[in-house]
Parts: structure tokens; sequence; C-alpha cells
């Protein structure tokens, strides 16, 4: 019985583990991303600069978005368990994927559905993609999510009058490099302990309504204030006003009591003062 237990104990960790580089989400992995459509085309790097537990009561990693100039954002919270991905949105987990074991093909109003898997060759490592697609089957559009082992999320494609996609040109986890990545400032940041130095990030989402994510980063321990204003300057409310070590924070402002219109949040640490922005939309 003790053998038996032992083997189920090994099993269980080693499903765990390889799961776990489905959708890598550890500090400092780096994914860069190309877009391109009819009209326009970007470039944009998405790092994971750390995790913290949300009001749900479970754990997240920060995704950091980077623009092409250098402009940085939130881009999301996400976990990811039992094979399925999750992204903390207005408090609650959304599935952003799941990852399934098997292809299929189904039709629903209209519509064809398919789920398929397959290998790539990623710099001479044969990886499992998954393909979730669809398409309409009155018309040639199609449209299609690729996830890769090891990488994550990998491309997303629109294949219709005026294509349109978003693809990975270059990736660094724990388990692969993929291309060259960029070097971003929040790269440097990770180089740091813990960040390079105070900032306050644009609130997530913006516009919101009721409730919005800001998230700010301290050097040293300092106290700190953040308060929100209306837009005649009037302190409506305080949401911080402690002292706080060196981190990365996020807090939840929940609007539901405000009308709708413009709001700023300013920040004020023992050696750094911002304040940003944000929109109210009910």
């Amino acid at each position: 019985m003790k053998y038996i237990l032992l083997i189920f104990v090994i099993c269980v960790l080693i499903q765990h583990a390889f799961s776990q580089v489905y959708y890598p989400l550890v500090k400092g992995n780096q994914w860069d991303y190309s877009y391109s459509s009819s009209f326009e085309s970007s470039f944009f790097s998405i790092v994971v600069t750390g995790d913290t537990i949300l009001s749900n009561g479970k754990k997240y990693a920060i995704k950091m978005q980077e623009n092409n100039v250098g402009q940085v954002s939130f881009d999301s919270y996400e976990r990811f368990s039992n094979d399925t991905v999750y992204r903390y949105y207005n408090s609650n987990d959304q599935v952003r994927w799941v990852f399934f074991n098997r292809d299929t093909t189904y039709h629903i109003s209209g519509f064809t559905y398919t789920k398929k898997t397959d290998t790539v060759n990623i710099n001479g490592h044969y990886l499992r993609r998954w393909l979730n697609g669809y398409n309409s089957t009155s018309t040639v559009n199609f449209n299609g999510t690729v996830f890769i082992d090891s990488i994550g999320y990998f491309e997303t494609y629109h294949y219709s009058e005026l294509p349109r996609g978003t693809t990975c040109v270059a990736a660094i986890t724990k388990n692969i490099i993929f291309g060259k990545p960029v070097k971003t400032t929040l790269d440097i940041q990770q180089k740091h302990d813990p960040i390079a130095d105070d900032y306050l990030l644009q609130n997530y989402p913006n516009p919101f309504n009721p409730t919005t994510t800001i998230s700010y980063s301290i050097l040293k321990q300092s106290i700190v204030s953040l308060k929100i204003y209306n837009y005649l300057g009037q302190e409506i409310i305080s949401l911080i006003n402690e002292n706080k070590n060196a981190g990365t924070y996020s807090i939840i402002w929940n609007a539901s009591n405000y009308t709708s219109g413009i709001y700023f949040y300013r920040i004020q640490t023992d050696k750094y003062i911002q304040t940003k922005k944000m929109l109210l939309l009910k």
C-alpha cells in the first residue's frame, strides 16, 4: 500500500511539473509580439514582473506591456491551474484558454469550430502546439488562436477580406529561448532588487466600470499616499496612506458610488510624486 501511494504521489508531481510547462508564468519571462493588419503594424513586449494575491485569495502573475517607444502599461493578472489559463477581471477568474488533449470539430449556428494539436520545431525542440479556430460556413473567413508548449500564447490570426494578426517573434521562458528578445525597460527592472525606481502605472482597464486596478512600485521602504481626485481637483477618497516595504503593489478601486467622468489618481512617496488620468464610463 505504501508503494502504491508513493507511485501515485510521484505521478501527480510529474503531471503538475509538465503541465506548468504549457503556459509559463515565471518572473522574468518575456514575449515579443508583432501585430499587423491592412492599415497598421506595431510591436510590443509582455513581461512577467512578479506575482500577487488578489481579492479572491488566488495568486496571479503580474504581466506588464511595453510598446516599441518604451511606454509601459498594465497588461493582465493571470494564473495557470489544471491545464487552464485564468485571467483576473472584476474580482473573478475568467477562463482564457483550456489545453485540450484531443482533436475535435463541431458545428454551431453556421460556424465550424476546430480544436487541433500537433508538433512544431522551435530551435530544434519539437514542442506541442494547440490550435483553436473557427470559421463561418458561408464565407472564407477564418479566426484562430495558437498556443505552444513552453512558450504559451503564440499567435492570433484572422483571415478575411481584411487580414490581421498578432504573432510571437521572440520569447524567453524558463524552458526555452526563441528568437532574439529585445531589451526593455521592464527587463532592466528585473535586474534590480526589486525594481529600478519608484513608478506609477496606468490603471487597467481604462475606461472602466465600476472597478479598475492601480499598480505601483517603490524602490525603498517609504510612506505611500495614493488618492483619487475628481475633475475639479477635489480629493474624493484616499486609497493608501501607510508605510510600505520595497516592492510592487496593486489596489482595486470600486467606483460604484461615483458618477461617470474623468478622475485623477496621485501617488506620493518619500522621493516620488506622479498623477495620472482615468475615465469612468457607466
